[in-house]
């Protein structure tokens, strides 16, 4: 009876045995032979930002400027004498835009040249030189015969002593007179350069383009009483252009981008000249601002030239412009 029993207990052991080998081969383990574990495959981290590869940014809301404008002043006071151009006139670099009264400053210039004139015929002039000259050889010569009378007893200590101090006299007046002579060329050299500094005075009184402008505004007209340093015209430099605009930072950073990235970088400009048509030009990055603004913004710029039509131009300052930058 007892050994019946144990017959049944090792014959159950052996099936739960059976059994569990036959469950771990089905989980994975090969039964014979020396076991590897498999790694399950692993799967591809997703990128962070789905814009990390793009190599373009789209930028609305720049804007075009000219590349040069001013407000031209009077530089000296007085009364516009002519106006020589009007709103909308194209002007080239050098052309007169307007006069201010000069009178006074022609009646100075006058002055300064009799002045000069008259200080370099001083300066030229050697008469008081050479009559320097000729007094003391005539001294020396009436010196030396005093002394030859004084030798024989024909004349007396003090006269030869007269002439010893005549000779030194006129030895010292050729130096005065060469003195003089640098002194006059000096005085000549102040006369012309107040010569020339009314020259100059005068000059000011002529207004003249600094670069070929286009007359956005008139300020004062003919006729009109300015100070030295008040705007008279306002002119434009219409024939290139500088687009400008600011670009937030965090859209330079989720492409993977520098702000480095932007300087020299290609930019595609697109202008709205009609609702039917644009205005399209490739230009580069010029500038990349040293500065963020507190909105986190970045001011980048760029040059492009503008085409003229007729008397007017294609493009004009504070246009709106649409930008592409593209990261090679």
């Amino acid at each position: 009876m007892r050994l019946r029993f144990l017959l049944v207990v090792i014959l159950a052991l052996v099936v739960v045995s059976a059994a569990s080998s036959i469950g771990f081969a089905q989980n994975g383990r090969p039964i014979g032979g020396a076991s590897q574990l498999q790694a399950p495959a692993q799967q591809p981290l997703a990128p962070r930002n789905s814009l990390a590869n793009q190599k373009t940014l789209e930028v609305e809301r720049f804007r075009l400027e000219c590349l040069w404008k001013i407000e031209v002043p009077a530089q000296a006071d007085g009364r516009i004498l002519s106006m020589q151009v009007d709103e909308g006139s194209v002007v080239p670099k050098g052309e007169l835009l307007f006069q201010i009264d000069s009178r006074v400053a022609k009646k100075q210039e006058e002055v300064a040249q009799k002045k000069f004139e008259s200080a370099e015929i001083q300066a030229k002039q050697e008469a008081e030189l050479k009559f320097a000259q000729a007094s003391n050889k005539l001294a020396e010569q009436e010196y030396e015969s005093e002394k030859g009378l004084l030798e024989t007893g024909a004349t007396t200590v003090a006269s030869a002593r007269r002439k010893e101090l005549e000779a030194t006299k006129t030895r010292l007046s050729i130096q005065a007179a060469v003195d003089k002579r640098k002194a006059d060329e000096l005085a000549a050299g102040v006369a012309e350069a107040e010569l020339n500094a009314a020259k100059v005075q005068l000059e000011l009184y002529n207004i003249v383009a600094p670069w070929d402008a286009y007359v956005n505004e008139r300020v004062k007209s003919e006729g009109a009483w300015t100070r030295a340093g008040e705007p008279v015209l306002k002119i434009n430099h219409m024939a290139e252009m500088k687009v400008g605009g600011f670009i937030k930072i965090s859209k330079i950073l989720e492409r993977g981008w520098s702000i480095n990235n932007l300087e020299g970088a290609l930019m595609r400009v697109v202008v709205d000249i009609t609702p039917t048509q644009q205005h399209v030009v490739d230009t580069t990055i010029s500038f990349v601002s040293a500065e963020i603004d507190d909105s986190d913004n970045i001011r980048v710029t760029g040059r492009i030239k503008n085409e003229r039509i007729g008397n007017s131009w294609l493009l004009r300052d504070g246009v709106p412009a649409r930008v592409t930058i593209v990261i090679e």
